[in-house]
């Protein structure tokens, strides 16, 4: 018996430039054209194997440029970018479009391939002809081309909803063309020079909400759940976000509680000058601060515990904790933006000397107070103070969180007063009527004097109490959705009150019998409990607060 012993080495390189982040006039014009190589060499130990090179680029292409220009989406940043908010949402979302890459060309040479290997790949190209036979066209009769070389040329439509693909082999050439492509295999493929695949088909999977981000802009901050509002910072120093872990008692063990204690974090932002802001990041027992300066090609200075931090658009600084743990790692962008990435403490800053854009892991959700919000899904109670008081007025929100020292001057100082003075709405938790045995649609063996009994009682409850809590069902994307929670629900013929826009979790289930069972059931007045099922669809309705009779 005779047996092979064989080798394989891959040799794979990347060069990817970094893009601006920050600004979406400046990332329409930056060159985001990429390149990769790899070499591949196989075979028996001992003998010349098989090698195979490819060579690609990747690029933006004239016609997706002009889309996302005149997308309405870069319209309406550009209208933002007029009044000097370069990061509220739809500047983000512009900005990454603009140097999303749509050309793809490689270039494959290969020697020595056993035939073996050459059967299976064009066993893998019948199994696309087979799937995309309504979209390819072939020529085997005189391809014409190089001997040991393929060539393979990606163009994505300029709005990522189709794709034409060609290839030119040694036996053959080939051609997909107008291919439709499915949103989530369009962000596989549409590469970004800042963006992996994990993050891009979040993007999507997220509507755009895949990383927590909290803005603060020229005169317009954004809050981590989405809600804008007009800010004026002054020379006063303000808490934009201050982690707060949870109690010893949500927590699952001490250790994990002291887990959170040393990752708490605090973010304060002041502004300088007629348009400049300073930042100060308090990371444990860190202390970094970020000042603005007007020279250079660097928006701001990074300092570390009193020491600056040396870098630049090719090289970072990394700074460590006493346990050698890295804390915070700088960078400077094209544009002069610094980015700070604190992977200790899952948060990332960008500042161009004028905006800060901060955001945060997930894992703060429910955790967080300041200028950004509560982040807790619900943009109503946003502008919660320090005293746990919603307020209505958005300035006297952000003076709210003014630190009362030295620095504290007009007008933050008068409106810091007026919120303490405003008045107090403190969120409440509004709880239903308990459903019936009957109304649950579960019979129950009683005489008829107490079956009377229980109608009359159940009668005037409904008469008294027009509010009910009831699990919503909806119909979305062809499936049966059912709230995860119980929703408040006014009974006929009563009259919603202070409707309010909120996000409701669904369980959404594709089996039409048990969502049919489960709709009677509701129907009935029971209340099936889906908390435990997980949310799979999220839906923005209008809710009451309230019931009038």
């Amino acid at each position: 018996m005779i047996s092979f012993m064989l080798q394989m080495a891959l040799d794979v390189e990347a060069k990817m430039p970094n893009v601006p982040l920050a600004n979406y006039r400046k990332a329409l014009e930056a060159d985001a054209t990429s390149q990769i190589s790899a070499v591949l060499n196989f075979g028996e130990k001992g003998s010349s194997g098989a090698q195979v090179s490819l060579q690609g680029k990747i690029r933006q292409s004239s016609e997706r440029r002009d889309y996302v220009r005149s997308h309405p989406m870069s319209a309406l940043c550009e209208q933002q970018m007029q009044q000097g908010n370069n990061i509220q949402q739809a500047c983000r979302n512009a900005t990454a479009a603009a140097n999303i890459l749509d050309q793809y060309r490689y270039t494959i040479h290969y020697e020595r391939v056993p035939e073996s290997v050459k059967n299976a790949t064009y066993k893998a190209y019948a199994i696309a002809r087979y799937f995309g036979n309504l979209y390819v066209s072939e020529n085997i009769v005189n391809p014409n081309n190089k001997q040991g070389q393929v060539e393979i040329e990606v163009n994505l439509g300029k709005d990522l909803k189709s794709v034409n693909v060609s290839m030119a082999a040694p036996a053959i050439s080939a051609s997909f063309e107008n291919v439709p492509l499915n949103p989530y295999v369009a962000a596989v493929v549409a590469a970004h020079p800042e963006y992996n695949v994990a993050d891009r088909v979040g993007q999507y999977w997220f509507q755009s909400q895949q990383f927590p981000t909290c803005s603060i802009d020229k005169n317009q901050a954004t809050t981590f759940d989405n809600k804008s509002y007009p800010i004026n910072l002054g020379g006063s120093w303000h808490v934009m976000a201050f982690s707060q872990p949870k109690s010893h008692f949500e927590s699952d063990s001490a250790s994990s509680a002291s887990s959170s204690e040393q990752q708490a974090f605090s973010i304060l932002v002041r502004q300088t000058g007629s348009d400049k802001k300073e930042i100060m990041a308090i990371l444990g027992n860190d202390i970094v601060e970020v000042l603005p300066q007007t020279e250079g090609q660097k928006a701001g200075i990074v300092k570390f515990n009193g020491k600056k931090a040396n870098f630049d658009a090719q090289t970072s600084d990394t700074f460590q904790d006493e346990d050698g743990n890295t804390v915070i790692q700088v960078f400077a962008l094209p544009s002069g933006t610094l980015r700070l990435i604190g992977e200790k403490h899952g948060m990332e800053i960008l500042f161009d000397g004028q905006r800060v854009k901060l955001q945060v892991s997930n894992s703060y959700r429910g955790q967080m107070r300041g200028l950004c919000g509560v982040f807790d899904g619900e943009p109503v109670n946003d502008f919660t103070s320090p005293k746990n008081c919603i307020l209505r007025n958005p300035f006297e929100f952000a003076a709210s969180f003014a630190i009362p020292d030295s620095s504290l001057t007009s007008p933050a100082k008068e409106l810091r007063q007026k919120a303490e003075n405003a008045d107090c709405y403190r969120q409440t938790v509004m709880l239903g009527d308990v459903i019936s045995e009957n109304e649950a649609g579960r019979s129950s063996k009683q005489s008829s004097s107490s079956k009377s009994s229980n109608q009359h009682e159940n009668r005037n409850s409904k008469l008294s109490s027009p509010a009910r809590l009831r699990v919503m069902v909806i119909r979305a994307n062809g499936q049966t959705c059912f709230s995860t929670r119980p929703q408040l629900s006014c009974q006929s013929p009563s009259q919603e009150a202070n409707t309010a826009q909120k996000n409701v979790d669904f369980h959404c289930v594709s089996d039409a019998t048990a969502a049919k069972r489960w709709e009677e059931q509701i129907k009935r007045g029971a209340s099936p409990d889906f908390s435990k099922k997980g949310s799979n669809y999220r839906a923005s309705m209008k809710l009451p607060s309230r019931c009038n009779a």
